[in-house]
C-alpha cells in the first residue's frame, strides 16, 4: 500500500485536468434611449475601434449609439434620412455603413449624425437579383453583404470595388443563409437553414467545408439564426428552435449548449444575434424583449 499511494499521486498530479463548461452570468441590458427603447432591432454592432454598440432600430427609423457599457450616446438618423435600417457596419475611419430594409442603397454617415455619401449595390451586380439582408466588415474595412436574393455573400474592399463572391455551387451552395462571421484567419462562416447550418469558406469565397452536417436518423435538426466566433476560434451559434447556443470547435465538433444563464435562472427569449467582445463579454440581442442581454462568460 506504501508504494501505491505515491504512484496514485503522481498520476494525478500528470493526469491532464477536465475543462469546466462555460457558463453565462447576467451583467446589464441595453434596452434603449432613454424613454424611447428599442423598436424591432433587426441587428447590432460592435464597434472594436472605440468600444461601441451601433443597434439597427428598425422600428424608430434609426440606428441608436451606446457604449459597450450599455449607456446611450446618440442616434443616426434622429431627424430622419433612414427607412427601417437592418444593419450597420463601421469603417476603420469611423464612418459608419448603413443597410436599409428593402433597398440596395447604402447610406454612409460619419462618426456623429451626418450622412457623407451613398453607394447603389446594383453598380457592383449585373444579376438584378441583389437582396442584402445583413452586412459586416472585416476590420480591414472590407465589407461582407449577406445576399438573400442570390443566396451568396457579396465582398466589397476598400475602394467599394467587388473582389469576391461566395456563391459555390453544389454542396456549398448557400440555400437560406441568414448571418455570417470571420475568423483571425479570415474564413468566413455562415449560417444556412438548410442541411449544412453552418457553411465555411476561405477568405476568397471557395467553400471549404460543412460543419454540423445534418444527416436524417443521426442528427437533430436545428435552425440556426446568428453566429460569431471567439478568441480561441471556438464558433457560438443561436439555434433559433430551441432558444440554445450551441459552441464548437474549429472542426465542427459540438463542445457545449448553453440554454440558460444565471444557474439555470435566466432562459433566452427568442435569440436571433450573438456577439462577443475582445473581454468575453457576450451579447445576444432578444426579439422576444426588443433587448440586448450582456452577459459573463465564467472558463471562459
Amino acid at each position: 500500500m506504501r508504494r501505491i499511494a505515491p504512484l496514485l499521486l503522481l498520476l494525478a498530479f500528470f493526469s491532464p485536468s477536465v475543462a469546466q463548461e462555460m457558463s453565462l452570468k447576467s451583467s446589464f441590458q441595453i434596452t434603449g434611449a432613454p424613454g424611447k427603447g428599442l423598436e424591432s432591432p433587426a441587428s447590432f454592432t460592435y464597434d472594436s475601434y472605440r468600444e461601441r454598440i451601433l443597434v439597427a432600430n428598425t422600428g424608430a427609423n434609426a440606428v441608436d449609439v451606446f457604449t459597450a457599457e450599455g449607456e446611450f450616446l446618440f442616434r443616426i438618423g434622429e431627424t430622419g434620412g433612414l427607412s427601417a435600417p437592418i444593419g450597420a457596419a463601421i469603417l476603420s475611419s469611423g464612418q459608419v455603413v448603413i443597410l436599409q430594409e428593402k433597398s440596395n442603397l447604402l447610406k454612409i454617415y460619419d462618426e456623429g449624425t451626418q450622412q457623407l455619401d451613398t453607394f447603389n449595390l446594383t453598380k457592383s451586380d449585373s444579376t438584378g437579383k441583389t437582396r442584402i439582408s445583413r452586412i459586416f466588415t472585416d476590420g480591414r474595412d472590407n465589407l461582407y453583404l449577406l445576399d438573400g436574393g442570390s443566396n451568396r455573400i457579396l465582398v466589397l474592399d476598400k475602394t467599394w470595388k467587388r473582389t469576391a463572391v461566395a456563391d459555390a455551387t453544389g454542396r456549398g451552395r448557400p440555400r437560406r443563409p441568414v448571418d455570417l462571421v470571420l475568423d483571425n484567419a479570415g474564413r468566413i462562416y455562415l449560417a444556412d437553414e438548410s442541411d449544412c447550418p453552418i457553411r465555411v469558406f476561405d477568405p476568397k469565397g471557395r467553400f471549404l467545408s460543412c460543419l454540423e452536417k445534418y444527416s436524417p436518423g443521426r442528427n437533430t435538426r436545428w435552425r440556426p439564426a446568428g453566429i460569431c466566433v471567439d478568441s480561441k476560434n471556438r464558433i457560438w451559434a443561436i439555434d433559433e428552435g430551441t432558444s440554445t447556443l450551441r459552441v464548437f470547435d474549429a472542426n465542427g465538433n459540438l463542445l457545449q449548449t448553453i440554454d440558460s444563464a444565471d444557474g439555470g435562472m435566466r432562459r433566452f427569449f427568442f435569440p436571433v444575434q450573438i456577439i462577443l467582445d475582445r473581454y468575453g463579454q457576450l451579447y445576444l440581442l432578444e426579439k422576444g424583449k426588443n433587448t440586448i442581454e450582456v452577459f459573463q462568460i465564467e472558463n471562459y
